[in-house]
């Protein structure tokens, strides 16, 4: 009881500081987004690689960072696109950091260094294309698809544990996560279009309802893609939370997982639709 108060207090706590980011200080949203990524980063390396890479890895934070900061400041039109280029000097120079680094012959290794970028540096640093529109910032499509990525955990948390933990329930991927069934994803896809609608009916989501409902069943793919390899990731290295930065809930990685995944894919199918 002690552990489900404290995870709830903290859970409000948590949607509470992220709505208010998102919906309040919309002009410094790229620094709270870079931040995070240094964050999930951190916890994604310090338990996949230990102390091996450092100055690589403070070099892959410092590329996702100056991207997503030249990338955010080229969106609001205060400088010019040449400025991305300023993100692909740290990433040039870790190849030079592995070649004459005392672990260069851990080349096994340095596939988490890689997949680092790949899997958390790159949505994050790319964010500015949604946060940005027009030239002028703002976090309010942003956290509908939080809410969106809410309902579906929810959906799938309601349905998959009334019918997906039956005997003859088909599971998901039992072999990363046993709990999670078929059920649940459907679950979480009904929600996430109801919740999609809710928002479109509010106006809080800009485009027509096909396109809310359809929004509604990327975001849950793909979060639950997030989700399910996340914790493939943990399965690998015997772990069960990425960190303890949110008592109750684990790491940022924890609490994020679902979104690297889901408001990428998001973001690709609003601009191949040209909403964004």
């Amino acid at each position: 009881m002690k552990n489900l108060t404290l995870r709830t207090l903290f859970g409000i706590l948590y949607v509470g500081i992220l709505a208010g980011v998102l919906l309040f200080l919309p002009h410094q949203l790229h620094i709270f987004v870079a931040l995070a990524g240094c964050l999930m980063m951190h916890e994604f390396y310090a338990n996949s690689l230990g102390e091996s890479f450092k100055a690589a890895r403070i070099l892959a934070a410092l590329t996702v960072v100056l991207t997503c900061f030249s990338l955010w400041y080229v969106r609001t039109e205060q400088v010019g696109e040449e400025a991305l280029a300023s993100g692909v000097i740290p990433l040039l120079c870790i190849p030079i950091t592995q070649i004459f680094s005392k672990e260069r012959f851990e080349f096994g290794k340095f596939a988490y260094l890689c997949t680092g970028l790949l899997y958390i540096g790159g949505p994050v640093a790319l964010l500015p294309v949604l946060l940005v529109r027009d030239g002028v910032p703002s976090g309010l499509t942003m956290l509908c698809f939080f809410i969106l990525i809410w309902c579906s955990d929810v959906g799938a948390y309601c349905l998959g544990s009334l019918l997906g933990q039956k005997p003859n329930s088909k599971k998901l991927a039992p072999h990363i996560s046993p709990k999670k069934s078929w059920w649940g994803v459907v679950g979480g896809i009904l929600l996430c279009m109801g919740g999609a609608l809710a928002l479109w009916a509010l106006r809080l989501l800009q485009m027509p309802w096909y396109h809310c409902l359809a929004l509604g069943v990327v975001i849950c793919i793909f979060a639950t893609v997030g989700d399910l390899f996340e914790s493939l990731w943990k399965r690998t290295l015997g772990i069960k939370d990425s960190g303890n930065a949110i008592p109750g809930h684990g790491g940022w990685l924890d609490r994020l997982d679902s979104s690297l995944t889901a408001i990428p894919a998001a973001t690709i199918y609003l601009s191949i639709f040209q909403i964004i």
